[in-house]
């Protein structure tokens, strides 16, 4: 049997290279908000330095307490200043990082990069049916977590007004200013939904949604590393491979590389995607859990944004609804048959069946939309 499973794109989830660009702008977006609020922060603590440093002490225990205060204080204040500024820098590598590695997958394309938002999301919108997918812009671009851990950059920084940043892109997209903030909302509930399936705790654990979303958007593609893992690659080198065997191939080999790799992942199709001769049970136990819960909820969120959005009688909203459930339903039963019948070339059985679960847990939710 043949164990090399092919990727397919999906036309329900596919965004071409104008709705990749504004995400990664998106991205950037919600990144430069929070830079922000650390100037301002830090012009907040230099303006109280000044004065700290003209206060006087003449002479008397309360007034050398005082002044003793004062110092003390001073001192905190400077070392609080100092850190902003660290926060800054640090934050400012994290985006150029960040952003240089994202474009790359666009290779560089210098007419996208420059463009403003607006502009990408008109030149998207040229296609009468990318209406229909704003969501999955919106939703990668919150879902793609700000300052997540890449390769060879130190942990620990964090977004500070992430609520502030959902609201301006979900205006930029279009939408309500509540619209990105529910995504996010949405996620983590069936996030604590998996992890506590049929009331019980499962013996994996998903730490939160937060550590489940470093799986999510364009920051760490881990379903393009899981199949690049299997090429014996790790790391950065891991994600390209896979990106752009998912793209059916590098683009001097007459594929789509990278950015075709990331088009499929958007909303997530890959999975749904996943055709060919090879194990489907066997692929999905070699991707991590979170990775298949939030490529699942990503498809609740997108069926119940074209479901409760759009009118009952909105032809196109209503066929995407049902071309998404029936690619979910067609993956799940020939995951659960792959299981069944071809057991013995599955590497890890449990991870399959704790896949399945989640599959379960999402056929649920589809069901009750």
């Amino acid at each position: 049997m043949n164990h090399h499973l092919t990727i397919q794109g999906l036309d329900a989830f596919h965004i071409d290279s104008y709705g990749l660009a504004f995400i990664i702008k998106l991205v950037e977006k919600r990144a430069e908000i929070d830079l922000a609020i650390v100037r301002e922060k830090i012009t907040q603590e230099q303006q109280k330095l000044p004065e700290k440093r003209q206060s006087k002490t003449n002479g008397g225990v309360a007034n050398i307490l005082k002044g003793s205060y004062n110092n003390i204080k001073h001192t905190y204040d400077s070392w609080r200043a100092d850190s902003l500024r660290k926060e800054l820098t640090d934050k400012k590598q994290w985006l150029t990082l960040w952003s240089e590695q994202a474009w790359a997958t666009l290779n560089h394309d210098q007419s996208l990069k420059q463009a403003t938002i607006e502009e990408l999301k008109n030149a998207f919108l040229q296609h009468k049916e990318n209406e229909y997918k704003l969501y999955l812009i919106l939703q990668e671009a919150a879902l793609t977590p700000i300052y997540a851990e890449l390769e060879g950059f130190p942990k620990g920084l964090s977004e500070r007004d992430m609520n502030k940043g959902l609201e301006v892109i979900s205006t930029e997209c279009g939408f309500s200013n509540e619209v990105g903030k529910s995504i996010i909302k949405n996620t983590g509930n069936f996030l604590k939904e998996v992890n506590n399936y049929w009331g019980r705790v499962i013996k994996w654990s998903i730490a939160g949604t937060g550590a489940a979303l470093l799986t999510a958007g364009l920051a760490a593609p881990a379903i393009a590393a899981a199949i690049g893992g299997t090429m014996g690659l790790a790391g950065a080198a891991a994600t390209s491979a896979g990106l752009a065997a998912i793209g059916g191939g590098a683009i001097a080999h007459g594929g789509l590389g990278m950015a075709g790799g990331l088009q499929i992942l958007i909303g997530g199709g890959a999975l749904l995607g996943a055709v060919g001769g090879g194990s489907i049970a066997n692929f999905i136990s070699k991707l991590p859990k979170d990775a298949i819960a939030v490529s699942m909820v990503k498809i609740i969120n997108y069926v119940m944004y074209l479901r409760t959005h759009y009118s009952k009688n909105d032809f196109y909203a209503n066929q995407l609804s049902h071309r998404v459930i029936q690619a979910f339903l067609l993956f799940k039963h020939q995951a659960e048959t792959d299981f069944l019948l071809n057991r013995d070339i599955i590497s890890e059985t449990e991870n399959t069946r704790k896949a399945l679960d989640i599959m379960n847990i999402t056929l649920k939710k589809l069901g009750n939309i």
